[in-house]
């Protein structure tokens, strides 16, 4: 189980004018971007001492790899007015997305055979692309957006192992 606030990543773009250039308009204005829900699998290769240490009976030290599928929601706004004074604009733009972030990490786990803490962090990346096309068949423009996301996450959990006769 994870837990992750609800805050979504934003930040602003500035925006360029050149007087005379009705090309160069990029308007000002802000994005966001929120998941929404993801899915996973990874593997979590590690040696286990079996010595006791400072692990404990049943601590590891391992590796962790996988891969997600995420679907988040990116939002854009921007106002301004064309560089030829022709045009207010003033454009809200909301987009679902899926993406495929890898991951890769470590941990720990510290405790007896049957009752242990996992002690684990993971680095994930992910590119999202994202146009809105947006206009008249006077002045089009198609605005482009590239994130590249990169996340570091902590995790602390704890592990239960019945056994349920099976050797464990």
């Amino acid at each position: 189980m994870a837990f992750r606030p609800d805050n979504p990543v934003s930040g602003s773009i500035e925006g360029t004018m050149i007087p005379g250039n009705p090309d160069s308009d990029v308007f000002p204005g802000r994005w966001s971007m929120n998941k929404n829900r993801n899915v996973g699998f990874s593997v979590k290769l590690g040696y286990s001492p079996r010595e006791g240490y400072f692990l404990g009976e049943g601590g590891s030290v391992y590796t962790v790899l996988g891969v997600q599928r995420l679907d988040l929601t990116l939002e854009t706004t921007a106002t301004g007015t064309l560089s030829d004074g022709t045009m207010f604009v003033d454009a809200k733009s909301s987009e679902k997305r899926s993406v495929t972030p890898w991951l890769f990490g470590g941990g720990i786990e510290i405790g007896s055979e049957k009752n242990r803490f996992d002690l684990r962090i993971t680095y994930s990346r992910y590119d999202i692309t994202y146009e809105n096309r947006s206009g008249t068949e006077l002045v089009p423009s198609v605005v482009g957006f590239e994130f590249e996301v990169s996340e570091w996450g902590a995790y602390l959990g704890y592990t239960w192992s019945p056994g349920f006769g099976l050797g464990i």
